[in-house]
């Protein structure tokens, strides 16, 4: 009988609903990830001191922002701000959020994975170096929702470990839920505030979006770690990141 994979829950921290660890989830060769490594998260700007504080004990000391430079000025990320963290602006194009929703509108989000894979590449490289170089930190790394430049970046690095592909699209999945309600105030906002209609798929995060975006990897690299040498990552940095993450 199968084992059902379960993803992780998010972390309870107030305003933000889809901060999750990437512990737990098993590899082709029988490791499981490690806890307290790597947070997948939405946007934690308006979190209290409290959460704060919820943070910090869970050792994040390293926070990776994939968001457009506009987003970062328009809601600067609330850990930007603590001296015990070390923050990163990684600016890196959606074709939706990036754009506040007013640039043309992808067909689905399974393209603009592609597109960042392919036009993100060296900021990826970059990602991964700075991830090697807090390898005794929890690390952080958010977007907006945590599910398009967050997902792909959760997809890499469970890839990179050999974390099977049910389990990333579990991963992967499970956000339009923990987001739902945010997603749905969102749209309103949107629509009373210019007047637009987002597509209800940019919402979402059906797995064959993020299928769509493994399936291109392995076409044209193979697999994460392929993909992040041609980004020039260095064999020892992954080396570490590998370190960092499996038991």
């Amino acid at each position: 009988m199968a084992t059902e994979i379960t993803a992780s829950k998010p972390l309870k921290i107030d305003t933000a609903f889809n901060t999750r660890d990437l512990g737990g989830y098993k590899t082709n060769d029988g490791k499981t990830t490690k806890m307290h490594v790597f947070l997948r998260s939405d946007l934690p700007a308006q979190i209290t001191d409290y959460s704060k504080k919820v943070l910090l004990d869970y050792g994040v000391r390293c926070v990776v922002d994939l968001r457009s430079l506009v987003e970062v000025n328009s809601m600067p990320n609330a850990l930007r701000f603590i001296s015990e963290i070390d923050y990163y602006s990684l600016p890196m194009l959606d074709q939706t959020t990036s754009q506040g929703f007013r640039g043309k509108m992808p067909d689905n989000m399974g393209t603009v994975y592609i597109d960042l894979l392919n036009h993100s590449q060296k900021d990826f490289g970059k990602m991964f170096h700075i991830f090697a170089q807090h390898k005794d930190s929890t690390i952080l790394f958010n977007c907006t929702a945590g599910k398009d430049r967050t997902g792909v970046t959760a997809m890499l690095l469970l890839n990179l470990v050999g974390v099977d592909r049910e389990t990333i699209l579990v991963d992967y999945e499970v956000t339009e839920s923990n987001m739902h309600t945010v997603f749905e105030e969102q749209k309103v906002m949107i629509k009373e505030k210019y007047g637009i209609d987002v597509p209800d798929y940019v919402f979402s995060s059906e797995r064959f979006q993020m299928e769509i975006a493994i399936d291109y990897l392995e076409k044209k690299w193979g697999d994460a770690e392929k993909y992040l040498l041609d980004a020039v990552v260095s064999e020892e940095d992954l080396r570490i990141v590998k370190s960092m993450f499996v038991d």
